[in-house]
């Protein structure tokens, strides 16, 4: 079992969970065959403070670790929680990047 999720009890999926992760899953980008945007005010804040990162997000569905707690900021008390659900349930996928510096750093994004 996943033991940072051993004391999270969910009595409303929808609000505790799948609310937050279609913040997150949500079509950002118009497609010839869908013009259809799903953004927020919480995508436009997170693109103009972060806007490289945010691109990212939208052009190849990499999401910066910097990202998270803009986009859900909404739910800041269960932010840990809702990400470690969203991997166990494989809708956001660990990379780790090892920047190549004198001092090795590591920087995780999720896709």
């Amino acid at each position: 079992e996943d033991e940072q999720l051993r004391d999270v009890v969910i009595i409303d999926p929808v609000a505790y969970f799948v609310m937050p992760a279609t913040v997150i899953i949500s079509k950002l980008s118009p497609t010839k065959e869908d013009s259809t945007v799903h953004e927020t005010e919480i995508h436009r804040n997170a693109r103009k403070l972060q806007r490289e990162e945010y691109d990212r997000l939208v052009s190849a569905g990499v999401l910066a670790d910097s990202l998270i707690p803009l986009l859900l900021c909404q739910y800041k008390d269960r932010i840990p929680k809702i990400v470690r659900l969203m991997v166990k349930y494989g809708l956001l996928v660990p990379i780790m990047k090892t920047s190549s510096s004198t001092t090795s750093s590591t920087s995780k994004s999720l896709i």
